[in-house]
């Protein structure tokens, strides 16, 4: 335990403006903001040499007060509602949020590594100041080789070959001045802009809502691309059909591999989503009808869907990842698919 534990401290700064127009059609709120976590909990790895046991060997985690984190940005909603004649009637909504998220001081001065992905490759993640917290740091593949010639081509100012060993079909790596590999920041889990629109109508007695979410610029680490023990595991169709072979030299797709490709670039894929949240369709039995019973006040029958189509430009499972940290979000390991639901429901008032 970290003898020096402090509350974390939060710094805000707010300006918003509300508004109403059109005879109070058009609502809605524009709002800049500023947040600073000073002295931010996390949860940090730190290694087995220093005493710490985990049985995987890898050391152990330590709650501390371990950086300061900066959001910056802007939130704009607005709501549109009208009433076309005594039948019908309906609205829409939206809100935007575009964010900056930035690390702006190490407790320590250390850039703090995560993002264990296992098969004995390195952690994955990186948060360093001037970067979002969590953010991707892998080797950079620029491209496969296609011939012998090419990776015998490939050489340091030295002339020296840069990747002796591989094959046509493996990947090309970037290195940097001096010969070495060269890891880049990949971008983070965390999104520069989040959105969700509601709209829905009512036309007599039937009813109409449906709602859409979705996040732009967030990446994530199809870490279950990257982890197969063998060339007999399953992988995704898309990626099997396009492998590298003989016939098929392409620049993106590397040869069949077992699975023991360093941590890369290529691993790291857009979190960009849109989906649909709800979708919720309803008839009102009139109230003439039903007042016979004496009992029944109100009676609604509602057919609804939930998630019943994600478009994502993620080839795994799911664009949404589950994580305890933020230093570690973003990697798909064990993730499901989202599931759709289907209902078929009555509502009744007494």
């Amino acid at each position: 335990m970290d003898q020096n534990l402090k509350w974390e401290t939060t710094t805000e700064s707010d300006i918003a403006v509300e508004f109403s127009t059109i005879h109070g059609k058009l609502t809605g709120d524009i709002e800049g903001y500023t947040k600073i976590v000073k002295d931010a909990l996390i949860n940090v790895l730190i290694p087995s040499t220093l005493g710490s046991y985990n049985p995987s060997g890898s050391g152990g985690y330590v709650l501390t007060n371990a950086a300061s984190i900066q959001n910056k940005g802007v939130e704009v909603s607005l709501n549109w509602h009208d009433q076309i004649n005594s039948h019908l009637s309906y609205f829409v909504g939206a809100n935007i949020t575009f964010n900056q998220n930035t690390v702006v001081g190490l407790n320590g001065g250390q850039p703090y590594i995560d993002g264990p992905i296992g098969a004995d490759q390195p952690d994955v993640t990186r948060t360093d100041n001037g970067h979002p917290i969590g953010s991707f740091y892998v080797q950079k593949v620029v491209g496969v080789f296609q011939s012998q010639a090419d990776i015998d081509n490939y050489k340091d100012k030295n002339g020296n070959i840069l990747e002796p060993g591989t094959e046509p079909g493996d990947f090309k790596y970037q290195y940097d001045a001096n010969g070495h590999l060269d890891s880049v920041f990949a971008g983070s889990y965390q999104p520069k802009e989040y959105f969700g629109v509601n709209m829905g109508m009512n036309y007599k007695n039937f009813d109409l809502s449906i709602v859409l979410i979705g996040s732009l610029g967030g990446k994530i680490y199809n870490g279950k691309k990257a982890f197969r023990q063998s060339l007999l595991d399953n992988v995704e169709s898309s990626t099997a059909d396009n492998y590298w072979t003989n016939s098929n030299h392409s620049n993106s797709e590397p040869r069949a591999n077992g699975g023991d490709l360093p941590a890369s670039t290529y691993f790291v894929e857009s979190g960009n989503y849109v989906r649909i949240n709800n979708v919720n369709i309803g008839y009102t039995i009139p109230a003439a009808a039903i007042e016979k019973t004496k009992v029944i006040s109100s009676l609604r029958i509602y057919i609804s869907a939930q998630n019943p189509l994600t478009l994502k430009a993620y080839s795994g499972f799911t664009p949404e990842i589950q994580s305890s940290s933020p230093t570690s979000a973003g990697i798909e390991l064990n993730a499901y698919p989202s599931v759709k639901t289907y209902s078929i429901g009555v509502n009744v008032g007494f």
